[in-house]
């Protein structure tokens, strides 16, 4: 009849081989090149072998725990299983710095996968927003040579202008986006003198919402309460001051930027954005 320890001993022959060729797997997966089209079938392979690599490891391990509870029950056993310590030590020495290694392998490819993504992903943003200015800039050439060659019926008479959908984001009162939006609005409508105040005044109110359309609310829509709606507009948002205070105010809310690349980005843009707008108004940003 076999013996608790010779039933053990059997079991760790082919254990410790089983760690043996996971060792010699995960050496040969470590070391070898990868092009940038096998990344993604790389990082499975890294997953499985440290997959491998662990379990074979623990397995080996809790046979050798259980052998050291047989050993010590005979002398002669333990000095047996003593002088096998240097050897087992190693091995396991050897087998915990190859997955440490193939871990560190595998962290790696998934960041450089990342940072690739964000890349392509930033490139598509930006040609998408370009394309876009490059079509709005083309619609307000389109209206100005509509304005210049027909601002005016064959008895000299003026006459409304039938305005071109324009890429102009709303307002909704919020005073640290009033600046860009009052640049949009005056580049696309604002600056043409031949429209009529009153077509001015209808896409102003149009492009108003939440306490920038109450706020506007009651006017009617005449030549002259154009110059009213934008002077209101211009003395509840327009305050350099204020403005200033807000985007101070903003910077100090940014939550920390979470351990993830979309959250760091965004972060980092928004911090630019007010940072950007504070030093174009003189502010000190070194204090």
């Amino acid at each position: 009849m076999v013996s608790e320890e010779g039933r053990l001993r059997q079991l760790m022959g082919p254990a410790k081989k089983n760690v043996e060729v996971h060792l010699k797997a995960g050496k040969s997966t470590f070391e070898e090149e990868v092009s940038p089209e096998e990344v993604d079938l790389h990082i499975d392979d890294l997953k499985f072998r440290i997959e491998k690599s662990d379990t074979s490891l623990q397995k080996y391990k809790n046979i050798r725990e259980e052998l050291s509870k047989e050993a010590v029950k005979e002398e002669g056993t333990w000095h047996r299983f003593c002088d096998e310590d240097d050897a087992h030590y190693e091995l396991v020495e050897e087998m915990e710095n190859s997955i440490i290694r193939l871990k560190s392998k595998l962290r790696k490819l998934e960041y450089d996968k990342a940072k690739k993504l964000e890349k392509g992903q930033t490139r598509v943003e930006n040609e998408t927003l370009e394309r876009r200015i490059m079509e709005q800039a083309e619609q307000i050439k389109q209206l100005k040579t509509e304005m210049e060659n027909q601002g005016t019926s064959a008895d000299g008479k003026e006459f409304t202008v039938k305005l071109p959908k324009l890429e102009i984001k709303q307002f909704d009162g919020n005073i640290l986006n009033y600046a860009s939006f009052w640049d949009s609005f005056q580049s696309a409508i604002g600056k043409h003198t031949k429209l009529k105040p009153v077509d001015k005044l209808s896409y102003l109110l149009a492009k108003c919402q939440g306490e920038a359309a109450e706020l506007l609310s009651g006017l009617s829509l005449t030549n002259d309460n154009y110059d009213v709606a934008v002077g209101l507009l211009d003395s509840r948002f327009g305050d350099e001051e204020l403005q200033i205070s807000a985007h101070n105010q903003a910077l100090r809310r940014i939550p920390c930027a979470k351990n993830n690349f979309q959250s760091i980005r965004s972060t980092y843009d928004q911090i630019t954005k007010h940072l950007r707008y504070l030093e174009l108004k003189g502010e000190n940003m070194d204090s």
